[in-house]
């Protein structure tokens, strides 16, 4: 059963709750988007300093495998 307070607050039950996920996936959405977007404003006003920090972003990633990779080597050595 579900209250009603004096000032209209609603106190929600469990099978009245509304779908949660639903307003996670708009907030995903709209943090993509605007992820993207300013991606696509970075490459087209600044287009060499986004070529650089992709490729600062890809040999960020290189380095993190290879550490990886030689943490797995000197376990099995």
């Amino acid at each position: 059963m579900c209250l009603y307070m004096r000032w209209r607050v609603r106190i929600v039950c469990g099978e009245d709750r509304k779908d949660e996920s639903s307003d996670m996936k708009w907030v995903k959405r709209i943090i993509v988007f605007l992820v993207v977007g300013f991606f696509l404003f970075y490459l087209i006003a600044q287009p060499e300093a986004a070529a650089n920090a992709v490729q600062a972003l890809f040999s960020a990633l290189a380095r993190v495998f290879r550490s990886i990779i030689i943490f797995f080597q000197s376990l099995a050595g």
